[in-house]
């Protein structure tokens, strides 16, 4: 609603209704052109309004005089796809139109091509063949001319789309049929509603200059272009004077090699298998006939089915069977070795003959054997285009709903005439299984996934990340749509973590609580535990995000993200850009450190899979991709040890054990409170083993013992046979570790003949957090029993608060300072100094910084 000084304005579908303020009365004006209007605007007088439908982009001025249309939103009037780029045709019926380029993985727009000149593109295509020299894209679009209009085809450089070339020949003002060869050549030619006298079809190169000079075929009409690969014959079908040509096609020359002679011919497709081309036809007497042709003399049999056939626009050829496919409006017919053995009903509730669309415009995905059409769904006002999918193995149809409501755009006038030229409404990216539809009377394109991903969840703490969703780019997606899809489903917990801290998800008790993790993002990596007992099911069919999609990196906090490329990378090769700023890299299996600037971890780590979610820590804010031009690493998983038990939790400290030789040794376990927190399996050949302790739920000052298997008996390792190793000093203790003592990670070493340093009484670790605002968190481990005192300096020395003091037996010690003096005062901000002393002797001092 919008109002103006004397009246409040609204609009719905198809009025706007102008309230007096002052008497209350009411003013109605009907829209004469159908649909939803949006955030209407007062214009300049009383009973004026400026109203937007948002659903095609057209602006319209709505007053007593009737419904005028300011600005055209434009209709997607075609569709192709060459590499990794979507382009549109998109019209807005006022000399403006554009290309408008997508991303094939994402459907994010990623540019536009907007010529200069006058431009209403009706039509895009282009040959998608990696193995052909031909970076050009090829546009049909039409100028007016008085009360008619004029074709013209021009191409650019898709990779600088500013290099235009335009063919010499004008067109009229209706469709062009278009065939690109491998062989440098572009055939053109002008479709007729009626027979006309003759047709001409142009010969151009790559560029649209001239290749040679057109062909005149005398009565003839453009029905359908063709090509056979392994005979190099472009085939040209002219209903009007019965013929079928051949043209032979080489890099350097085409002639004709031979006409068949078919009876009104509607379309031809060649079966590689059998070497024969079937056509079909509608005689003058309006029996419909498939016919054989056999190509070494161009000659044509007639098949003889015992039924009335349907009118078929257009066949293909599938290898998976080796036969000829006829579509047409409710039936699908298979033809092979001159027969019509079977046929497909397609869903008769939709009507695909009038679909506004060429006769060529559908997409066969061999490797799943299915064939896609386009069908338009009409239902009062909406008119939105579908997918209609049929299963070539069996006939099984299903639709797919872009769910769309899109209201009808305004019948646009250009100039005086009804303007309805459109090209292929479907453009596919079989890699991804990405389906492009062109909803033909609107500025938008539907992109409709086929793709699922399968996953199983163990739901015990699952690190993943969601990289397949029914969205586009990275937007998020609704966390309970897609977790509801879990099978079984079961009481649930989802974290993650941001700048504002952790984040969780739960279902419990057939209630989802979502606040904090309303929608789930693909670069995001998540940790996923569920009560139920077993392994679980997620199947999601949706886009898979753009491998080249940008992580942002944080030195601030963690960072989890989601690893969304589709083959596994060792993550030297996967963090290649950003190796140098990282400082940490965890996966659910391992975890790698950086130490005096090398990296740290076990002897093997795991690649990282598609749909893994990974913890990292960076040094300064940066922004990575993942390395999606590395070749694929090979597949590797750890063995799970047998020998050994235990539960996986939300976190892990790592445990490093540093080994001369592993022979005697099969699995190494940790021990806390007499259960088992964490193993590994050694394998042959490793020097340093990894053993993730899960020691969430055990109090502070258990030791944590370590235990190995030999495959016949296990044996407990005392301290005194292994040292703890400091990882920047190098210094090897023999000592005991105990939970609690907030180290990030342990290296322990097995190693035989290293020199053990002599055994400290006391060892003061780092305060955490350091700098602090509130609290900071010191802990330390005795070897025996002692008199320590534990206190806070200035940096001058002074006292400034004793935190600890007294006999303290054999383990860890815990203390904490809030920032306070012995008097309880807070102390300014600065660098304080944490003094450690045994039996009245200074051990380790460490600084710690306060900032309020």
């Amino acid at each position: 609603m919008a109002e103006n000084s004397s009246q409040i304005i609204g609009c719905g579908s198809e009025d706007v209704v102008f309230i007096n303020k002052q008497t209350g009365a009411r003013t109605t004006e009907e829209s004469s052109l159908i649909g939803q209007m949006y955030r209407v605007a007062p214009g300049t007088s009383s009973n004026v309004a400026i109203a937007v439908q948002p659903q095609n982009g057209n602006v319209l001025k709505i007053s007593i005089s009737g419904t005028q249309v300011l600005e055209t939103g434009g209709n997607v009037s075609g569709i192709c796809r060459k590499g990794d780029k979507i382009y549109m045709a998109v019209n807005k019926f006022n000399n403006q139109g554009y290309i408008l380029i997508l991303n094939v993985y994402s459907g994010e727009i990623v540019g536009r091509v907007e010529p200069t000149f006058d431009f209403n593109p009706v039509d895009v295509f282009c040959l998608d063949d990696e193995n052909v020299d031909n970076y050009r894209v090829y546009v049909h679009y039409v100028v007016p001319d008085g009360e008619d209009l004029i074709g013209k085809l021009m191409t650019f450089n898709c990779n600088n789309p500013s290099q235009i070339a335009h063919a010499q020949q004008d067109f009229a003002g209706g469709f062009l049929e278009y065939l690109i060869s491998p062989n440098g050549t572009v055939f053109i030619g002008e479709r007729s509603d009626i027979c006309p006298i003759g047709c001409y079809i142009y010969f151009l190169n790559y560029d649209l200059t001239e290749k040679r000079g057109p062909f005149w075929a005398y009565g003839g009409c453009v029905k359908e272009f063709d090509f056979i690969l392994d005979l190099n014959y472009f085939v040209f079908t002219s209903k009007c004077n019965d013929s079928i040509y051949f043209f032979n096609d080489s890099e350097n020359h085409i002639e004709l090699d031979g006409k068949c002679y078919v009876e009104h011919p509607y379309t031809f497709e060649y079966n590689i298998d059998e070497e024969i081309g079937y056509c079909f036809n509608h005689g003058a007497s309006g029996a419909t006939h498939f016919f054989s042709i056999n190509l070494s003399n161009f000659t044509s049999t007639q098949l003889s089915p015992p039924y009335t056939l349907q009118l078929v626009n257009e066949m293909f050829y599938n290898p998976n069977d080796q036969y000829i496919y006829g579509i047409s409006y409710d039936m699908i017919y298979i033809i092979y070795n001159e027969d019509i053995p079977e046929e497909y009903t397609i869903v008769k509730t939709i009507d695909i003959e009038d679909n506004f669309n060429r006769d060529d415009d559908y997409i066969f995905d061999e490797a799943n054997n299915q064939l896609y059409l386009p069908v338009t769904d009409e239902e009062g006002y909406i008119n939105s285009k579908k997918v209609l999918a049929v299963n070539l193995a069996n006939g099984a149809n299903k639709v797919y709903d872009p769910v769309l409501s899109y209201q009808k755009s305004i019948v646009a006038h250009f100039p005086e005439k009804v303007f309805k030229i459109f090209g292929k409404s479907l453009a596919w990216y079989h890699d991804k299984q990405n389906i492009f539809c062109a909803q033909m009377y609107f500025s938008n394109t539907s992109l409709i996934a086929t793709h699922t991903h399968s996953r199983t969840l163990t739901g015990n703490w699952d690190w993943i990340s969601f990289p397949c969703m029914p969205r586009l780019g990275n937007e998020g997606y609704g966390s309970q749509d897609l977790l509801e899809g879990i099978y079984p489903l079961d009481d649930l917990s989802l974290i993650t973590l941001d700048e504002s801290g952790e984040l969780e998800l739960t279902y419990e008790y057939l209630t989802w609580t979502t606040d904090e993790i309303p929608t789930l993002v693909s670069t995001k990596g998540y940790k996923y535990d569920s009560d139920y007992s077993g392994n679980q099911s997620l199947d999601v069919t949706g886009v898979v995000l753009d491998p080249a999609t940008p992580i942002q990196l944080s030195s601030s906090y963690e960072n989890w993200i989601g690893y969304f490329l589709e083959f596994p990378l060792l993550p030297e090769d996967a963090f290649v850009g950003v190796w140098d700023k990282l400082t940490r890299i965890t996966a659910k299996d391992w975890t790698m450190f950086k130490i005096n600037g090398q990296w740290f971890s076990s002897s093997r780590v795991t690649p990282i899979e598609y749909g893994d979610g990974l913890i990292v820590t960076a040094s300064e804010d940066c922004e990575m991709i993942w390395d999606y031009a590395c070749e694929p690493a090979e597949e590797y998983e750890y063995p799970p040890p047998e020998y050994f038990s235990y539960d996986e939790q939300a976190e892990y400290t790592p445990f490093y054990f540093v080994m001369d030789s592993t022979e005697d040794i099969i699995e190494i376990g940790l021990m806390a409170d007499e259960s088992c927190v964490g193993a590994a399996v050694v394998e042959p050949g490793d020097s340093i083993v990894e053993v993730n302790a899960y020691l969430a739920g055990i109090p502070s000052g258990v030791p944590i013992e370590v235990e190995t298997w030999g495959g016949y008996k296990s044996a407990t390792i005392g301290s005194e046979n292994y040292s703890v190793v400091n990882p920047y000093t190098k210094k090897r203790i023999s000592r005991k570790v105990y939970t609690g003592e907030g180290q990030p990670y342990y290296i322990i070493s097995f190693k035989a003949g290293e020199t053990v340093g002599d055994d400290p009484l006391a060892m003061l670790q780092p305060p955490s957090p350091n700098p602090f605002s509130e609290a900071t968190v010191l802990n330390f481990v005795l070897n025996r029993q002692a008199n320590i005192t534990l206190s806070v300096h200035s940096m001058r020395g002074n006292l400034v608060k004793t935190l600890m003091s007294g006999t303290y037996p054999e383990g860890l010690c815990e203390a904490g300072w809030t920032g306070t003096d012995a008097s309880g005062n807070h102390v300014k901000n600065g660098i304080y100094i944490i003094r450690l002393s045994v039996d009245d002797k200074v051990i380790v001092n460490e600084k710690v910084v306060l900032i309020r």
